[in-house]
Formats: structure tokens, sequence, C-alpha cells
């Protein structure tokens, strides 16, 4: 695999140095919005001070009548969304008098609004959303009726069903609450639940009161516990695992799926996801949680405060325990883990990345 560690500066630097630009230029882009400029200029004058921090990463910019406004979007990636936190939590505050910062696409849309995309014009009206509600995991499955775009192919059909759903619920709720989605190609029964797609919001706020739903629920904050099968006879980290917590269960599912790239992604922008490993056969069973806890909260007290990462969650295996941590300073990382460690007797131990679990550092 193409390895970036020691190419590439570590997130937590490229923040800084984000800021840093930003505060130097905002007033630039002010001017620019301002003065309604070409919008490829003022596209390329942005994308030159996001890419100090993020190798690619969507984002919108204007003006809502107060404030100027960025917004930046995780494209529905719950782990780039704790990465643009994490950037937008750092912003100096003299920026937030004259802007406003979103880590995902707020919903704006409004009836009467129109989208021009694929050489269509269209609109909520265009769409009927029929609704299915799976109330034990607190989502909302549709299948839309959508004849305008009939004509589409399928990946442009659901490219402006999403860009519709983000506009008129916001991409928090979209990433959040809704669950599978399907298109048909004939109106359901009336009797059917429906909902205009310019009233799915207000639906969304109705479902959050009805059924007592955590209104502060968060697509980045969200702990899922899992099971898995340990891989017999495998000596690969992780393969022994049989059960585990994470708040960052798409980077298990996707190496479930063995599907690595995204991670290779955060690579190219300093971030690592990754987990310190233990030999766990000397721990006595009831202890194994308690002892997992302790070497978190001690690393996590001198990592967190000062941006290096956080924890994640963890995992127990046959062999080996782990414990998760998304990473933005890897270096500094690796130096606090290694002396945390010391204090443990336990062997072997080390860390290994999620997407590179052959690659072992040993403490």
């Amino acid at each position: 695999m193409n390895n970036t560690k020691q190419q590439t500066q570590s997130f937590r630097q490229r923040t800084t140095d984000f800021w840093n630009i930003f505060v130097k230029n905002e007033a630039t882009i002010r001017k620019m919005i301002d003065e309604k400029a070409e919008a490829n200029d003022l596209i390329e004058e942005l994308k030159t001070i996001i890419e100090t921090a993020f190798f690619d990463v969507a984002f919108e910019v204007g003006h809502n009548g107060t404030k100027h406004e960025l917004i930046l979007s995780p494209n529905g990636n719950e782990t780039v969304l704790k990465q643009i936190r994490y950037l937008l939590n750092r912003r100096p505050d003299e920026v937030n008098e004259l802007w406003n910062f979103y880590a995902a696409k707020p919903a704006m849309g409004h009836e009467g609004m129109v989208l021009s995309i694929y050489d269509k014009d269209i609109s909520a009206e265009d769409f009927t959303v029929y609704t299915n509600l799976e109330e034990e995991r607190k989502l909302i499955h549709i299948e839309v009726y959508a004849p305008k775009l009939d004509d589409l192919e399928d990946n442009m059909k659901f490219n402006t069903l999403f860009i519709m759903l983000d506009l008129f619920i916001g991409e928090l709720y979209t990433m959040e609450y809704i669950g599978t989605v399907d298109f048909v190609e004939i109106p359901k029964r009336k009797d059917q639940e429906s909902v205009s797609l310019a009233k799915m919001h207000a639906y969304i706020n109705y479902l959050i009161e009805e059924h007592d739903w955590d209104k502060s629920k968060d697509p980045a904050a969200s702990y899922v516990v899992y099971k898995a099968t340990p891989v017999e006879d495998s000596e690969k980290l992780r393969d022994d695992v049989f059960i585990g917590g994470s708040s960052s269960y798409d980077i298990i599912r996707q190496l479930r799926d063995e599907d690595i790239f995204p991670l290779q992604d955060l690579r190219e922008d300093g971030v690592y996801m990754g987990y310190i490993f233990y030999d766990n056969h000397e721990i006595e069973q009831s202890e194994m949680v308690n002892f997992r806890a302790d070497i978190e909260d001690k690393i996590e007290a001198i990592t967190s405060p000062q941006g290096i990462a956080t924890a994640t969650g963890g995992a127990t295996g046959q062999n080996y325990s782990y414990i998760d941590f998304m990473i933005y300073d890897l270096d500094a990382f690796l130096e606090i883990a290694k002396e945390v460690m010391k204090e443990y007797t336990v062997s072997p131990k080390g860390f290994a990345f999620f997407d590179d679990p052959e690659t072992k550092i040993i403490f």
C-alpha cells in the first residue's frame, strides 16, 4: 500500500496553518462575495486556502444577509464529519464576528426553490416521499415517486435526490435519520403514509418529539456495540475480535467490507485511524473492561486537550484487547502512548493502523 506516514504533515499542524491563512485572507474572500466576483475565481481563491488542511473536501460559501458563511461537507462520511469539526472547533475567536461556519450542509430549502441539474429544473414538488418508520433504530426508510427523473440514469437520480434531501432536511438529518432509499415507478396507495419533501424537516422534528428520540443525536457521536466471529487459525490483528464498540463504526464496517480507500484519503490529510493492542491472556475476564478503560483514560487525558488524538472505542479479542483512536498528530501520539504503556507489564503490546495491520509498532 502507499504508506504516507512520513510524507504528510499532521492534521493538527495543517489546522493551525489553515486558520493562519484564513485570517490573513478572509477579508479578500468577503469582498469577492459582496462584489459577486466570478464564481470560478472565488472557488479557486477558497480552494487554495482549504487545501492547506484538506486534500479534498466539498465546500460552499455565501452570505445569509447578516454574516458570511463557509460550509464544509463530509459527503455523508461520519469520520470526515469529525475531522471537519476538529478544524472548526479550533478557529480563532476573531473570525466569529463576521463568519458562520458549518460542519455539514444546513437545511436551506424552501417551497418554490428550484434546483437546475442534469438539464432539468427540479423543485420539492417533484417528489412524493413514502415513509416507513423503524422505531428501534430511529430510522426513516423512504421510497420516492419522482417521475420527472425517470429518464435519468440511476446514479443521477440518486444524486439529485440526496442533493434535495440535504437542501430540505440538512446533511446531518440525512446522515442520521434516513435509512434505505429507493424509487418507485408508480404512485402508492393513498393510504400509504407520505410527506412532501418541503415538509420533510418538520416531519422528522415531529417524529423526534413524538417518539422521544434524542434531539441532540449526532451521526458523529453515535456509539455502536458490535459482535464479530473470530477468524480461526488467523494471527492477524483484530481477526480475534468477538465484541467491540465504536463511535466510528463506519470504519469498522469499511474494514469488514475490505474497503480501505476512505482511510487512505484521511492519511492524505495527516489523519490516522489506528489502535493500541496488548496481549490479554493474563488479565482476568472480569477486569478486562476496567483495564482497557484505565489505559484509554490516561492516554486521552494527555492527547485530547492538546488536539493530538481522541479515543473512538475498543474491542476485545481472544488474544488481544484493542483501544481505537482517531489521530491528528501521529508522532506526538505514539510518543505519549509508549510512555503510558510502560506502566503496564502486558506483552506484547504496540500500535497498528486499521488499514495496515501488518505494520506493527511494538512498544
